[in-house]
């Protein structure tokens, strides 16, 4: 018997490339609620949206591995890198 046979999934790590979990729909009041949180909390903030090529995503996962790293602490880091060498 497998392991979805027998309903113990093992757990999927969140670096995974592969992991693509279905969404949930919001409810209106969900929504509602989320909205009011970005409002209070991201006064001031930038929205940041990146685009990357499939082959140099897959470096990047392999990358931060070999640093002992997950890809967000990499991208923290390189967007921590631009902004202070933007700031000079």
């Amino acid at each position: 018997m497998s392991d979805q046979e027998a309903g113990t999934q093992k757990p999927m790590e969140v670096a995974d490339p592969t992991y693509d979990p279905s969404a949930l729909k919001l409810t209106a009041g969900e929504l509602a609620q989320l909205q009011d949180w970005r409002q209070k909390n991201l006064a001031g903030h930038f929205a940041l949206t990146l685009s990357l090529d499939r082959h140099l995503l897959e470096r990047a996962y392999e990358y931060a591995a070999r640093q002992g790293m997950t890809l967000p602490d990499l991208v923290a880091d390189v967007l921590l890198h631009l902004i202070n060498e933007k700031r000079g």
